[in-house]
């Protein structure tokens, strides 16, 4: 699967605005206050963490590429982490249609056409 840089930004983009989506259903879902903080407290270090990869890679972008092969190591591990995002918005989904909940936040036809991509 080949993904330009600009594709894999999107994406990422679009994945982290999942993630605090999800965050937020997983905090209002919760019942007690703690576990509202702590579900709120992880989704944030998790979507912190993931810009902070995104701006660092877009900084490099920038930059003039010393090692190419460097950056394609980074692709590929970027390329690892997208797929296992689709793979668990995929068993989100599933899991959230089997409660019979239909969270309008998950984008169903990009999920799609994600999940092919993946499995080419």
């Amino acid at each position: 699967m080949t993904i330009s840089f600009d594709q894999l930004i999107t994406f990422i983009t679009i994945s982290l605005s999942v993630l605090a989506a999800i965050g937020s259903a997983v905090a209002f879902f919760a019942n007690r206050p703690n576990q509202k903080a702590d579900a709120l407290k992880t989704m944030s270090e998790t979507i912190d963490h993931l810009s902070n990869r995104v701006a660092e890679l877009e900084t490099e972008r920038g930059k003039d590429h010393q090692s190419i092969v460097k950056l394609e190591s980074k692709n590929q591990k970027l390329e690892h982490l997208l797929t296992l995002c689709v793979i668990g918005l995929n068993e989100l989904s599933a899991q959230l249609d089997n409660a019979g909940i239909k969270p309008t936040w998950i984008p169903t036809a990009e999920l799609k056409q994600w999940t092919s991509q993946i499995s080419k």
